[in-house]
């Protein structure tokens, strides 16, 4: 779940959409919506393919590898 919510995140982004404006459009709240970018939410395929739309892209595209990498919080590791 979490690389699909990157996923999701960025096709938002991309489309110039806040994450308040996509939770509006799906009728649900913005702490929902942010959970399911961040992994910790699951979700069902019709809240999936209403995503797509709001995002205006085809469903499958949700699962395709995101182009970048999340930054973890905090310091770095140490090696």
């Amino acid at each position: 779940m979490a690389r699909v919510g990157r996923r999701i995140g960025e096709l938002r982004e991309a489309a110039g959409l806040t994450q308040a404006q996509v939770a509006e459009e799906l009728d649900m709240t913005v702490s929902n919506y942010q959970r399911i970018e961040h992994g910790l939410q699951n979700v069902s395929i019709k809240t999936m393919v209403r995503v797509a739309a709001v995002l205006g892209v085809p469903t499958a595209k949700l699962f395709t590898a995101t182009s970048t990498r999340r930054r973890g919080r905090g310091r770095p590791k140490g090696k």
